[in-house]
């Protein structure tokens, strides 16, 4: 792969992760806060989750947008939209204020990630795709961790409306220089064997169409389905578990809040932490293994939770099913890249975050209600049903295709 390729896989991922402030810091500080934002405390959850509900519509959208254009004028309405929704957090004028501008955030993100996924598509290839989509995430997940960090200290210090100005300035500023050099990063002339991998190049083992299986989509959206709403369910729990399980049985005085603050930040870093090394074990000895190696420790987590009684033991077994579900998420974005089709790369993983987003949207909703009727014995069946659904649906043309080790090749 030529630099100019790996410079624009860092470029797009600097982008995504300054235009995620606004959106992570919000998180934080509206519930925490509502008043200040001039709504009830009701209308926090539809305020929270409206951007990823109108991104089952969106992403369709996004996903033909960027498959037709050929300019960076997407990616540059994204961010500037963005950044200004990030401005418009600091005037506080209520509820349908604040709903327009998630909803409009929900668009924005659709095309932001597709830009991302399709970057990444076009300048990598089997043997280095894991590792790249693991610098993605990680990329991404430290720009919406450092929002909820330094964001939520700035919001002690200075206030809200004034951080959120800030924020919105530093969005729009870098997103706009990184731009200007990921256009001369996609100007600059390719090496010879280094083509464009979406561009139908002969040897490009994007360019090719995976062999007929009408049922590859469909088990591939299962697959994603599955993943992320089994990976939900646990985080938002977190708070529950900690409360009815962990605080109680500490030795120590410590707060539920610090200790979910833990958790959850633990969940948010470990893509940075964890996602590069599991995105190159893949490369290496193939995305099958590692992903069966992945939802087995899964599975065996989920288990933990309902067999150990020791809050410190329960609390590891947390972090590790936070690690292992982290995991299995990047392990079938990767897949999902595999799978993609040379003619329209950006539909296809469009449909596939689509997929992603509904098991986001529906996990928590799930968790709460399992939980409120019986605890964990209720949530982990569930919970196990779905890691399962994951294991059985990978798709058999990714089983066919996988091969241990790659042979060198040139950069």
């Amino acid at each position: 792969m030529k630099d100019a390729g790996k410079t624009q896989i860092y470029l797009v991922s600097g982008i995504v992760a300054v235009s995620i402030f606004g959106d992570a810091l919000l998180y934080a500080v509206l519930p925490a806060d509502p008043g200040f934002f001039h709504i009830k405390i009701w209308q926090t959850g539809i305020l929270l989750g409206a951007n990823r509900l109108v991104r089952l519509i969106s992403n369709e959208i996004a996903g033909r947008v960027v498959q037709k254009s050929e300019s960076p004028a997407p990616l540059i309405a994204a961010l500037v939209i963005g950044g200004l929704i990030t401005l418009s957090y600091a005037l506080p004028f209520g509820f349908y204020w604040l709903l327009c501008g998630r909803i409009l955030w929900g668009f924005s993100w659709s095309v932001l990630r597709i830009e991302g996924y399709t970057t990444l598509l076009r300048n990598s290839e089997t043997g280095n795709r894991g590792t790249f989509f693991a610098v993605y995430q990680a990329i991404v997940r430290m720009g919406q961790g450092g929002a909820v960090l330094a964001g939520g200290v700035l919001c002690d210090l200075i206030g809200i409306s004034s951080t959120y100005i800030l924020l919105g300035g530093i969005t729009l500023g870098s997103g706009l220089v990184l731009i200007y050099f990921l256009q001369a990063a996609r100007a600059a002339p390719l090496d010879e064997g280094a083509e464009n991998t979406l561009s139908g190049v002969p040897g490009s083992d994007a360019a090719a169409e995976p062999p007929g299986n009408s049922s590859l989509p469909f088990l591939l959206w299962i697959c994603g389905f599955s993943i992320a709403t089994f990976e939900q369910m646990t985080a938002n729990l977190s708070g529950r578990i900690v409360a009815d399980i962990i605080h109680p049985a500490l030795p120590v005085s410590m707060g539920i809040a610090t200790i979910t603050g833990i958790l959850l930040g633990f969940h948010a870093f470990s893509s940075f932490f964890i996602g590069p090394a599991v995105g190159f074990v893949s490369d290496r000895i193939g995305r099958k293994l590692v992903f069966r190696y992945v939802l087995l420790l899964n599975g065996v987590s989920l288990l933990g939770l309902l067999i150990f009684r020791s809050w410190i033991l329960i609390l590891t077994t947390l972090l590790l099913q936070f690690a292992s579900g982290v995991s299995a998420r990047l392990l079938i974005y990767i897949i999902a890249g595999d799978c993609s089709p040379g003619r329209d790369p950006a539909l296809h993983m469009s449909r596939f975050a689509t997929c992603i987003d509904l098991g986001t949207a529906l996990a928590p909703l799930l968790a709460f209600s399992l939980y409120a009727k019986a605890g964990l014995w209720a949530v982990i069946p569930a919970a196990l049903v779905l890691v399962f659904s994951a294991l059985f649906s990978i798709p058999k043309h990714v089983q066919e295709q996988e091969r241990i080790g790659f042979p060198d090749r040139p950069e």
